[in-house]
């Protein structure tokens, strides 16, 4: 077992098959493979997204590094910006990402690593 890994995250995030996820259970490799949590790197260009509003089985925590959106958690309009975060305790609908008000760029952290953990509402 290799017992470090040192990576460029937006270079693995980049990887089309894990569709930003750099950290999780479903990664090839350890320890980036593993069941404790999943780790994601995102970018959105200013405008309306695409992203689908979902109901998770874990815990969320998104990170905002640069940028802002708008969305919506638990019928709660929210708006986050860069420096912000947001946890998202399991079970609550939620879409944090309907609008990107800038160019925007974050982390998201779910724990624990539970693959189609996510699903969508509608």
């Amino acid at each position: 077992m290799k017992n470090f890994y040192i990576g460029e995250f937006k270079k693995d995030a980049s990887d089309p098959i894990y569709k930003g996820w750099f950290v999780g259970e479903f990664m090839k490799d350890e320890p980036r493979k593993n069941n404790e949590l999943e780790v994601k790197y995102w970018e959105f260009k200013k405008g309306k997204t695409t992203h689908p509003t979902k109901i998770s089985e874990t815990i969320e925590c998104t990170i905002v590094l640069e940028g802002s959106m708008k969305g919506e958690v638990g019928q709660v309009p929210i708006t986050l910006s860069k420096g912000e975060y947001i946890v998202i305790h399991p079970g609550i609908e939620n879409n944090i990402t309907q609008e990107a008000l800038s160019d925007i760029k974050g982390f998201t952290i779910k724990a624990p690593s539970i693959p189609n953990a996510k699903k969508i509402v509608g």
